[in-house]
């Protein structure tokens, strides 16, 4: 008998609407889902729309009371807004109660553009949650058939995501997470490398939001670093250095800089200009902080205030970038925020900025990374938040070879990248259904 499960909001026009759309869809046939209100309304026709390019149809939907399910079988009770969580009526003993709180699209005034963009972003992250809700109740197995418990996705009651009384927006906040990261890693007892200002920079925030994490991942709360974050960070150091130092650049551009502190810690040759591309919010947060820790950088560093889902590359020349000289682009982060289409049109924009003899390094996701159950209450957790994972490539060599530049690919568990600190099998990232990361070098 397959589990039978009711999401409720006060409307049932809109959150609940879409939420039960997607259950279906992802649960391909393995549960039976209804949603309702406690005050219902009118389905909204924002949400049919942006169901619809998903290619889900609820446009025969009905706004439904609550009080329509007395007395039926019900195995899951979830609520996606806080009213409807304060005033949901009791249900039998068995029913399990989830609580997910995501705002109200409909609530967001402005021209039909702007309200479907409000819809799009509450269907996704519903769809990321989901995607874990659904990964709880299947197996998560390696290609051999080992159960894997690292990643075991952790119950739907995992502590909040604390960013919200940070001063950075959602996305940002991860910053203070990676930062925190690498203050573990930096005063551990063999650190890879030393990054002597994430601790100020990560601040308490960070740290709740790496307990937070390590919680979703199902991870005890003192495992130490995150072998991945730590890896990342030092095969990326050790990288833009060294393409720095082979072509003779003169210029660095990190990206999404975030809470990056390169400029500060690593050993540049005379005469480099790094540039540190990120949004006001990411800047008015930093810069006061290094400030006070003495920070003092060892290149010339520039900060260029500039939101990438926007026009960027003017901002990055009227700060000196020279696009006629060869340059060192870093995207550490970031890729996997985007969706496909934001990703394609960065890379495009680096290589119309990008002379001859340019250097260009990120990371990526696979799309099991995004999909999979092992991965699901990170994924969640992060959509939950308003930073959801968005794009992931199979084929590496193949996306970045559209845009024009020749890739070679790492992964973390490989034996020359790994510094033994990888603490599982090194897997092909083509693997079907097995989540992977992994570093790309392109010129």
């Amino acid at each position: 008998m397959n589990p039978r499960v009711l999401i409720l909001c006060t409307g049932n026009s809109a959150r609940s609407q879409m939420a039960e759309g997607l259950l279906r869809s992802l649960g391909g046939g393995r549960v039976e889902v209804h949603s309702a209100g406690t005050n219902p309304g009118t389905v909204r026709r924002e949400a049919i729309a942006v169901m619809a390019e998903l290619g889900i149809d609820i446009s025969g939907h009905r706004a439904k009371h609550v009080r329509e399910f007395d007395g039926q079988r019900v195995d899951y009770v979830i609520t996606v807004c806080d009213h409807a969580s304060e005033n949901c009526p009791v249900f039998p003993a068995g029913t399990v109660r989830i609580h997910w709180s995501f705002p109200d699209p409909a609530a967001v005034d402005g021209d039909e553009p702007t309200r479907l963009t409000a819809f799009r972003e509450v269907r996704d992250a519903l769809a990321a949650t989901l995607r874990g809700f659904v990964g709880e109740s299947l197996p998560a197995t390696d290609p051999v058939g080992n159960r894997l418990t690292v990643f075991e996705p952790a119950p739907a009651t995992v502590e909040a995501w604390p960013g919200g009384g940070s001063a950075l927006s959602p996305g940002g906040s991860t910053a203070l997470w990676v930062a925190a990261s690498r203050a573990l890693e930096s005063e551990s007892a063999e650190p890879l490398y030393c990054d002597p200002y994430a601790r100020a920079l990560a601040g308490d925030t960070g740290f709740a939001i790496l307990r937070t994490m390590r919680a979703a991942m199902g991870l005890p709360e003192n495992t130490g670093t995150n072998p991945y974050l730590t890896i990342r960070t030092r095969y990326f150091d050790d990288a833009l250095v060294a393409a720095v130092r082979a072509g003779s650049l003169t210029q660095v551009v990190i990206l999404a800089a975030g809470l990056d502190a390169r400029a500060f810690r690593l050993d540049w040759p005379s005469g480099v200009g790094l540039f540190e591309v990120d949004r006001d919010d990411i800047f008015a947060y930093k810069e006061p902080l290094l400030s006070r820790a003495g920070a003092r950088p060892r290149c010339d560093r520039r900060i260029v205030r500039a939101d990438l889902s926007a026009p960027w590359t003017g901002a990055l020349t009227v700060a000196g970038f020279d696009p006629g000289r060869p340059a060192a682009f870093l995207a550490e982060g970031l890729l996997v925020y985007l969706e496909e289409a934001a990703a394609a049109a960065l890379i495009e924009s680096i290589r119309k900025i990008a002379a001859a003899g340019s250097w260009l390094g990120l990371d990526l996701a696979n799309t099991a990374m995004l999909t999979s159950p092992v991965t699901a209450a990170s994924v969640s957790k992060l959509a939950a938040a308003g930073c959801p994972w968005r794009f992931g490539v199979d084929d590496a060599e193949s996306f970045l070879g559209q845009h024009g530049w020749t890739a070679t690919v790492a992964s973390p568990g490989d034996p020359d990248v790994s510094h033994g600190r990888w603490p599982f099998p090194s897997m092909s990232r083509r693997e079907p259904g097995i989540p992977a990361n992994y570093f790309v070098q392109a010129r």
